[in-house]
């Protein structure tokens, strides 16, 4: 599941710049002194932005890791249960390798024998598909809860625009990563990588210290 986010958060950042002039000995306040210093951004008077890697989230979430492995396991499951069957299958049509081609009994174990392989067939594509759905809806609930969790971060260290990135490298012989590099819409950034820290956030992990 590949799918960028970008979380605007238009905190608006407001406080007076103070400026002294002197002109002739007279100083003049550009602002009033009681107001607030302007909020701390990467770039004066600009947007603060934080950058997360999706991706490498997902692969060290403790919810996405939990479900993962709790669908591999009825996966496996399911996968030795066909298994059992086919070989059901192959022991049943075992005697009809000393039978007449044209004999009614060979035609009775033919026709059974394929009966249970178009069943079991069936009955793989079903679970596959449940697999797939499943594992479709584990990734968007753990999206959403990701990209909520990124949010709140967000809020509560005062960042207006997050990201997304990959911390990846890219894997030169692979034509799909080289072709997903040069379609991508950030060429150039300078912001705060806060991958770890929002993981962290979302695994209710403490936080060592507000990034810089």
């Amino acid at each position: 599941m590949n799918r960028s986010i970008v979380l605007v958060f238009m905190a608006g950042c407001t406080g007076a710049v103070m400026s002294r002039v002197v002109d002739q000995g007279r100083t003049l306040s550009a602002a009033p002194a009681t107001e607030e210093p302007a909020a701390k951004t990467d770039h004066q008077g600009g947007t603060r932005v934080g950058l997360v890697d999706i991706a490498a989230i997902f692969k060290q979430s403790a919810r996405v890791k939990s479900q993962s492995d709790v669908l591999l396991a009825d996966i496996k499951v399911a996968e030795e249960a066909a298994a059992r069957q086919r070989e059901d299958l192959r022991k049943l049509a075992a005697p009809a390798d000393k039978l007449e081609k044209n004999s009614a009994e060979y035609k009775r174990i033919e026709a059974e024998v394929k009966k249970g392989l178009e069943e079991l067939n069936q009955q793989v594509a079903i679970q596959k598909k449940a697999f797939v759905d499943r594992q479709a809806q584990c990734y968007i609930e753990a999206y959403d809860e990701i990209a909520a969790a990124t949010g709140d971060y967000a809020k509560k260290m005062g960042f207006q625009l997050v990201l997304r990135i990959n911390r990846q490298p890219i894997d030169r012989p692979n034509n799909d990563q080289i072709f997903q590099e040069l379609n991508k819409t950030i060429v150039y950034q300078d912001g705060i990588d806060i991958t770890d820290d929002v993981l962290k956030f979302l695994n209710g992990q403490p936080l060592e210290k507000e990034p810089e």
